[in-house]
């Protein structure tokens, strides 16, 4: 352990950190720790401006109903709460004076649970007291998860590696390495080496970067991220014509020109009333449901219908106006999938016209305008699909999970935004009670069949597609009832009514419904659907999937 000692020590003097009490711990009791800590606390007055990194390896204790101790050199397991340290008495001394800026690394068996419970009470500590700081927070990372072995060595190995691995991934406009991507690649390089721990990372009262570990790679001459603003906005104007708008309009494809978006008016004017009331409820909402059930229509929906020039597309006569927003009602949108935390807060920040170099500084600039006029209606779509595409985020971990944990669920807290989310139902319990879910797949919400029927119709007719070729063409009552037998069996699931659709527009000729139990004849599944609709493309289906 004195080698992990000594090792950490290096590291952080590399970034400019002054060694302070060498050798507390190594033959002291838990007493003689608080009073040493307590002493150097107050001689040395901690202002706002000051950075403390407090690294223990050693060995910890959970006790059932109990708190978190760290263990000192003569501790009994039978009186730990009199002969250790319990961790949250480490934190209440250096919390006592200014000290904004607090890093509490435990190398322990059961770490994290000990960076929990610290984050619980120094929040209590030091509730709001430096609310109008610029940047504040606590930040506590354990080695090893409550109930993992923590290996000796293995995690200051890992750390130093991985300050490495994080500046190299980090851009030179970031100041100071985030402690997630840090947390990351340790977690890396312990999967690397066969290791079945993993550090674990808790915070509280964070409002900025955490200021602990300088990026090497850092230039702040630089220029402004607003420089180049009008390429920036170009880019973030793709969600709106590669994936919002197709959407709203019942299509996959910009270049697809019909109007086949039908239903869901429920969802829609409940989600109208709230984004267009005069007072909010201080509550998000989440739009969730099975694949192919509609999310994204809904959300595409509220983005194009408030987009001037894309709503002048969308034919409004006989469609409920209750199901309407008005133009200009959402203030940012973005498509999560594929795009990183980073990317997600560099698109929002475009569209609010802030510059925001993470999360934290993105949640201060919404929380200054919240309060200056018109709610900020924020709309984040496909969030389940963040991230690499890979196996570490897919089910809704890896960077879907920290796009949620860093900046949705915060976001949903802060007076004056309303924040609409589209996702599987995987991240729902994430984002946690500050959301009214809306689940597409439960009675009150579900596409009914009269709206599948209203679609599939649509689709099958193709009348603004003259260069379609459909054989239902001008044979509106035949489109209709095929259309019924198709909505029966898609039980809500529009991806089966299109997938399906597509299928009987592309044959020569139509369902014959003189025949009796034609509707049996449908693909029952949307495998199956597909499956027939890529049948229609001969040798080369496989090479169409692919694109």
């Amino acid at each position: 352990m004195p080698s992990d000692v000594r090792a950490t020590r290096e590291l952080f003097a590399s970034f400019g950190y002054e060694p302070v009490l060498p050798g507390l711990g190594e033959y002291d009791g838990s007493q003689q720790i608080r009073q040493k800590l307590s002493h150097w606390s107050e001689d040395t007055a901690l202002t706002a401006d000051d950075v403390v990194v407090v690294y223990f390896a050693g060995h910890g204790s959970v006790e059932e109903r109990d708190r978190h101790y760290l263990l000192c050199w003569d501790s009994r397991d039978g009186d730990l709460a009199t002969t250790a340290l319990a961790t949250e008495d480490l934190v209440r001394i250096l919390c006592r004076g200014n000290l904004r800026h607090l890093l509490l690394i435990l190398d322990t068996c059961a770490g994290s649970a000990g960076g929990a419970e610290a984050s619980a009470v120094a929040l209590r500590t030091i509730a709001y007291r430096n609310a109008d700081a610029d940047s504040t927070g606590l930040w506590f990372l354990g080695s090893a998860r409550r109930k993992d072995v923590a290996e000796d060595g293995a995690f200051v190995a890992a750390l130093t590696e991985a300050v490495e691995t994080t500046t190299g991934r980090t851009g030179q406009r970031q100041q100071y390495l985030d402690l997630t991507e840090l947390v990351k690649a340790v977690n890396e390089r312990f999967e690397a080496d066969g290791l079945g721990q993993r550090a674990e990372l808790a915070c509280g009262l964070v409002t900025g970067l955490a200021p602990f570990l300088p990026n090497t790679g850092y230039t702040d001459e630089l220029p402004p991220i607003g420089t180049d603003l009008e390429v920036q906005r170009r880019v973030a104007l793709r969600d709106l014509t590669e994936h919002f708008g197709p959407r709203s309009r019942g299509v996959e494809f910009e270049s697809e020109q019909g109007l086949y978006f039908s239903g869901r008016g429920r969802v829609l004017s409940e989600l109208v009333l709230w984004l267009t009331s005069d007072h909010g409820d201080g509550r998000g909402r989440v739009v969730t449901g099975s694949p192919g059930c509609g999310k994204s229509a809904v959300l595409g929906r509220i983005v194009a219908l408030s987009d001037s020039r894309y709503r002048d597309r969308l034919d409004l006569a006989g469609v409920e106006p209750a199901t309407v927003v008005p133009a200009g009602c959402v203030t940012a949108a973005v498509h999560a999938r594929h795009k990183r935390l980073e990317e997600v807060v560099e698109r929002l920040a475009t569209a609010l016209e802030v510059e925001a170099d993470g999360a934290a500084a993105l949640l201060q600039e919404l929380t200054r305008k919240g309060r200056q006029g018109a709610p900020l209606v924020i709309v984040v779509d496909a969030v389940d699909e963040a991230g690499s595409d890979t196996a570490a985020d897919a089910g809704g971990h890896g960077e879907p999970r920290r796009i949620t944990r860093e900046l949705l669920r915060p976001m949903s807290e802060i007076q004056g935004v309303r924040l609409l989310v589209g996702t599987r139902h995987e991240l729902v319990g994430p984002l946690g009670p500050t959301f009214v879910c809306m689940d597409l797949d439960q009675s009150q919400y579900r596409a009914s069949v009269d709206d599948v029927t209203g679609y599939v119709t649509r689709v099958l007719l193709a009348s603004e597609e003259a260069e379609v070729r459909t054989p239902y063409r001008g044979l509106r009552d035949l489109a209709r009832t095929v259309a019924r037998g198709v909505a029966e069996k898609a039980a809500g699931v529009y991806l089966y009514a299109r997938t399906t659709a597509r299928t009987l527009r592309s044959d020569v000729t139509p369902v014959d419904i003189s025949r009796p139990r034609w509707a049996d004849k449908l693909p029952s599944e949307v495998g199956e659907a597909f499956d027939d609709y890529l049948a229609r493309f001969g040798p080369d289906e496989h090479e169409s999937a692919a694109c």
